[in-house]
């Protein structure tokens, strides 16, 4: 004998992650219930049901995750760390460390997965946010005052102390120490 629970509200709200839903419909399902949203009008009972689920299901935690995007901001200091900070909260979520004196600037990617920092110890260093590593670093010649990235998220540019401005294009942004080249 099938069951159905029928649900009133959206389905968003019934998890936070695609992991959670999935739990939750599967044991369900183990219990020989389907799902069955009345104002989405999704019904886990047919294959069509279960395919909307789950694309629901994926949009929904695609929308938590940027929203925890958008409530992060990354600042440099003299302390020579970057802070990754929840403004939401006020909260400092993780320090990265690794420069030798102040950091002067600080930009972070357009999908927000990394930053750049610039250093008066004159290196230029990238840094993953979701993993809170340093993914590579440069060094120059002089004092690094400032860095942002291109839209592609790939090329680094830099402003030093000789008023020289640089594109760094890396080939990889896996753990290599470079100097760079103009």
């Amino acid at each position: 004998m099938r069951r159905a629970l029928n649900l009133s509200s959206k389905v968003v709200r019934h998890g936070r992650r695609v992991k959670g839903l999935l739990y939750l419909v599967n044991e369900m399902k183990s219990q020989h219930v389907h799902f069955k949203s009345l104002t989405d009008s999704i019904d886990t009972k047919t294959p069509v049901g279960r395919f909307f689920f789950h694309v629901m299901a994926s949009l929904a935690q695609m929308e938590q995750e940027l929203i925890v995007e958008r409530t992060r901001a990354v600042s440099g200091s003299r302390d020579r760390t970057l802070r990754v900070w929840n403004l939401e909260s006020g909260q400092t979520v993780r320090t990265l460390e690794g420069h030798t004196d102040a950091v002067q600037g600080v930009a972070v990617t357009p999908d927000g997965h990394r930053a750049v920092s610039a250093s008066r110890d004159r290196t230029l260093r990238v840094w993953d946010l979701q993993s809170v590593k340093e993914i590579t670093t440069f060094t120059g010649e002089d004092r690094i005052f400032s860095c942002a990235f291109a839209q592609d998220g790939r090329t680094i540019i830099a402003g030093s102390e000789s008023g020289r401005v640089h594109f760094l294009q890396p080939s990889s942004m896996s753990g290599s120490d470079s100097k760079w080249t103009n």
